[in-house]
Order: structure tokens, then sequence, then C-alpha cells
């Protein structure tokens, strides 16, 4: 990938070894080598359309079996080939590690990037103070819906994705767009690289970190990219929501001022129905039936409450900011019967933040609740939306 003189970058700071211009991250593995060979075709247009310096590394953890197509399709596109370790925060540490820029674009390798992705980062930072340390971009999802992905769409979980069409300012953001100074990005570590590949939380974290030390991050709704809607199993869902649980097991125990306290429906109803089971298997009370029937009664009532306490959740969020704009608006009905699907995904989410307090042996931690989104660390772009 070519890199030339952009008269936007001339006479700017660049930082110890260090030269002006946007290094782009990519973590790959190896089942998403198509994929990867879009984003390097949509990243060359964008760099022609910057015009500025910038180069592109891939961080790949590939087989032997696959290692030397990624090598070759690297090289075939001019972009920089980096071996790395299987985890995605570990692999961005290590592509900022090796940029030659003062820069850092982390990519996700099933995105495409807009033609002005790289000109929209570089002017948003450069015209940011030098005490901000990154901006969140644009991440839009394109392809065929399905019933999972309209369910876990409902639950709220992709609305970061989109955060920067509704804030100037934000505490964390996905790492699937974001851009950051190499020099704050390292002042704090980076990700953090003790955190299990199977939890997640290493975006949340960061954001936090760089927010506390004096670096903030705002936003770029310029800088777009587009990414693929997964067509997966509902097996696979609950196992990421599960993964997200144990990430926010992990983040509250790192910023516990930042954490409120919460019983969750889920954890009191299934305490309820566990000890319903054992009174009933030891009591001279009723037949089979009430024995079965009670524990589930019990559980059906809880899914009942959690189903309440979130769409409460959800309107009172709305009425204090507008929804993020990838949000679907169904029908009543429609509405009703997602929000009621999400419920079993939100019992994943607390099982694996109650599975992270046990590992850590801090089970106290399963009854605290990060906040992802204040209104004190989030600026919203427009007064918020009655509904």
């Amino acid at each position: 990938m070519q890199e030339g003189a952009g008269p936007l970058l001339r006479n700017t700071p660049a930082g110890p070894g260090r030269t002006p211009g946007i290094s782009v991250v990519i973590p790959f593995h190896a089942d998403r080598l198509p994929l990867l060979e879009r984003l390097l075709d949509s990243l060359r247009e964008a760099g022609a359309r910057h015009g500025g310096p910038w180069e592109c590394i891939v961080v790949d953890d590939s087989g032997p079996t696959v290692e030397p197509a990624v090598r070759a399709l690297v090289a075939a596109s001019g972009a920089r080939y980096l071996r790395g370790p299987v985890p995605a925060g570990p692999k961005r540490n290590a592509g900022a590690a090796a940029a030659r820029h003062d820069l850092v674009l982390f990519l996700d390798s099933d995105c495409i990037a807009a033609p002005g992705l790289l000109s929209a980062h570089v002017e948003c930072l450069r015209a940011a103070g030098e005490s901000v340390g990154g901006a969140l971009g644009m991440v839009e999802f394109n392809g065929g819906r399905s019933l999972t992905w309209d369910i876990a769409e409902r639950s709220g979980t992709w609305r970061c994705f989109a955060w920067a069409a509704d804030f100037k300012r934000v505490l964390w953001g996905p790492a699937a767009n974001f851009a950051v100074r190499a020099s704050a990005f390292a002042a704090v570590g980076g990700f953090d690289e003790g955190l299990s590949v199977r939890a997640g939380g290493e975006d949340v974290a960061l954001g936090v970190r760089m927010t506390e030390a004096g670096h903030p991050l705002i936003t770029c709704r310029e800088a777009l990219v587009w990414h693929d809607r997964e067509h997966t199993t509902v097996g696979a869902m609950l196992r990421r929501f599960y993964r997200y649980g144990k990430g926010e097991g992990y983040d509250c125990a790192e910023f516990p001022r930042r954490t409120t306290w919460k019983v969750s429906p889920a954890q009191a109803g299934l305490a309820l129905a566990v000890l319903l089971a054992v009174l009933l298997a030891v009591l001279p009370v009723g037949g089979w039936a009430w024995r079965v029937g009670a524990p589930l009664l019990t559980v059906a009532a809880t899914a009942g409450v959690d189903l309440w306490q979130w769409r409460r959740g959800m309107r009172a969020f709305r009425r204090r900011a507008r929804p993020g704009g990838q949000e679907a608006r169904p029908g009543a009905l429609r509405s009703l019967l997602l929000d009621l699907a999400c419920v079993p995904f939100g019992w994943a989410n607390v099982a694996g933040l109650t599975a992270q307090a046990l590992a850590t042996g801090r089970p106290a931690l399963a009854f605290r609740r990060f906040q992802f989104v204040t209104f004190d660390d989030f600026e919203l772009r427009l007064p918020p939306v009655r509904r």
C-alpha cells in the first residue's frame, strides 16, 4: 500500500518513533479469508481517496494449512503480515506496537471500509485536542436478517455499534471501527492481555482506562464501515451472551465504582425454584404434578418479571436518548414476542456473570451490574427525544 504526503498531515506531531499517518490493524483468524480479501480491497479504495500516509497490518494466528494463503493475500494487497496470538485483544496490541504511524485504526476482518473511512478518522482526530485519545466510528449492519439476529438486536446488544450517530463523546466503544492515538493507547497498556478470549469486556476496559487517564473518546459518524449480519444458531448466540456476561463480571471487578447493586429476577427465581424443588422432594406434600409444576411455575413467573423489567427499562432509556439507528421497529405484537425471546439471552448473560464471579472467588460480584452507559460519560449529539 503506497504512502504519500497529504497536506492534512504536514507539521503534525507524531510522537517518538512514529510518523504522521494512520495504521490500520486487523486481527484475523483462519475461517474468514474471503472476508479479509474483501476488506483489503475496500481499504485500497479508502487509501486512494485519503491520499495521506497509511498502512495496513494483518495480525494472524492461522494454522499451517491456512497461513500461506493468508500471507499471499496480504502480500498481494500491499499490507504487512504479522503472526500473533489467538485472542483478538493481544492481536490488536501486537499490531499497534508494530505500527509506523501515530494514529492506529482497529477494524474487524468481516467489515467493509467506506471510501472516506481513513480520511474521516484522520480529520476527526487531527481536529480534536491532543488530549483526545480516540474516535469511535460508525458500524452499519447489512445483509439478510434472521430471527436470531432480530432477537439479539432487540436486546440492544448491537446498539453500541451506532453510538457515533447518537453521541459526541463516549466512555467506550466496540473495536470493530475504532481509531486511537498510539501514544494514548500505549500509555494505558492497550487491551488487557490477561483476559480470557472466551470472556470479552476488553473494549469496555480500554475505554474506561483511556477516559480515566485523561484521554477521552469522541465519535466520528463520517467514519463508516459496513459489517455483515451473522446468521448463527440460537445456541451459538446464547453462548455469546454467556461470554458477554463473563466480560461484564471482569469489568465489574476492574472498575467497582462504576457498578451498581442488582439482584436479577433470573437469580432470585432460579434460587426459589431450586429451593421449592428440594423442599417438595423431601416433604410429603402433593403429587408428582405439584412437585414438577411448582418449580416450573416459578421459572415462568421469573420470566414474566424479567420481561416486565426489560420493557420498562427500555422505555426509560428511550425517553432519555434517541435509540441507535439500527434498532428494529416492529409492531406491538411482534415487539412483545421479540422481548419475550430476549429473556433467555438475558439469562445466559446473567449466568456468565455469575460464573465469572464464582471463578474469581468473588461471589458478591454476581450481584453487581456494570453501568455501560451513563449520561455523565456520554454526551448526546441531540437533545433527548421524549417518546
